[in-house]
């Protein structure tokens, strides 16, 4: 989907702690004015939204139970309930803050209006999490003369946590961008307040190609296979995703792993799709997933502390072998020229 972030209108926020330490929560009654910080608080968000994994919200028993459908959908149902469902969206945030390591922060709640999504004029909701601060020194002229005050306050390098909800494909559990740069705590945000999955879409899709293709080289089939000639798997697995305008799955193994392995992959698969999730039988193959996985440690050799080898060619350049003299193993790589 080709999204652009529109106008946030209006905003509250309010301070959220962690439960388990009893930190609380401090509710806002009013909102806040953005007469000179709109266009800061936009540039942040805007920078650190992604829009190639968007997600949906989702709930045991069907997305109408989820709190944070409810919340949002009060909003853009009537604007008056604003100030009342972001204090819920507080209080929500606060019930999930159970691990130790979550830190307290200003939570945003924000009205977005005029963002643009796959063509559609639509509005938003935006929930921001803001625990990463930063000091200022801010100088001061008064009576004593000019000082330097060290202040501390919210960081404008980039968000924590935030999530743009839009006013789209509502009975799916609407369009989401999420951001959570934190791995500590990535269930708390992601998982426990938002219950967010990856939307049916071409990105998702090819992620699951991708993961099935590392799943299989991990799987007990590959054990006796060595790493080099899985990565150089791997890296044709890639190129045929990054070449195809649309890609079957019975095509995109024939040119990525062969013929004589389909029936170990369609063995594979079997498993895979009972534990994992059903691979689509026909692909949009999305370049942006392609370009996320291409540098993915699966392509790359680790040859104990000393040496790694990024392996991008093809097999015939590389050869493995056993030194019994030194009683170690190596790898001769063949090339043309040095850069």
């Amino acid at each position: 989907m080709k999204i652009k972030l529109g106008n946030i209108v209006y905003a509250v926020v309010q301070m959220v702690g962690n439960k388990t330490n009893g930190e609380g929560v401090a509710f806002s009654s009013e909102k806040i004015d953005l007469s000179e910080i709109k266009d800061i608080l936009f540039e942040l968000f805007d920078k650190s939204l992604k829009y190639d994994d968007l997600k949906r919200l989702d709930f045991v028993g069907g997305v109408q139970l989820n709190p944070v459908y409810n919340f949002v959908s009060s909003i853009f149902e009537d604007e008056n309930s604003f100030i009342q469902e972001a204090n819920n969206l507080a209080t929500y945030l606060y019930q999930q803050s159970l691990h130790p390591s979550i830190k307290n922060g200003e939570f945003y709640v924000m009205k977005i209006n005029d963002c643009i999504v796959d063509g559609d004029k639509v509005d938003a909701v935006g929930l921001f999490k803001s625990e990463l601060h930063d000091t200022v020194l801010k100088v001061v002229n008064d009576s004593n003369g000019i000082q330097i005050i060290p202040e501390n306050g919210m960081s404008l390098k980039k968000l924590d946590k935030g999530c743009v909800v839009f006013n789209k494909n509502r009975n799916d559990g609407y369009v989401l961008a999420v951001l959570d740069s934190n791995t500590y705590d990535a269930n708390y945000w992601t998982e426990a307040f938002l219950h967010a999955v990856s939307c049916k879409d071409s990105y998702h899709d090819t992620m699951n190609y991708i993961d099935f293709c590392k799943g299989f080289m991990a799987s007990e089939t590959m054990e006796t296979v060595c790493k080099a000639d899985k990565a150089i798997m791997m890296n044709k697995a890639i190129e045929t995703l990054k070449s195809s305008e649309e890609l079957d799955f019975s095509s995109f193994v024939s040119q990525a792993f062969g013929e004589k392995m389909k029936g170990q992959i369609d063995a594979f698969k079997e498993d895979y799709e009972l534990s994992q999730t059903k691979l689509p039988d026909t692909i949009l193959p999305s370049k942006a997933a392609v370009k996320k996985q291409a540098t993915t440690k699966i392509t790359t050799i680790k040859l104990d502390k000393n040496f790694d080898i990024k392996v991008k060619g093809v097999k015939d350049l590389l050869e493995q072998g056993y030194d019994e003299n030194r009683g170690m193993k190596y790898y001769k790589l063949y090339y043309e020229e040095e850069k």
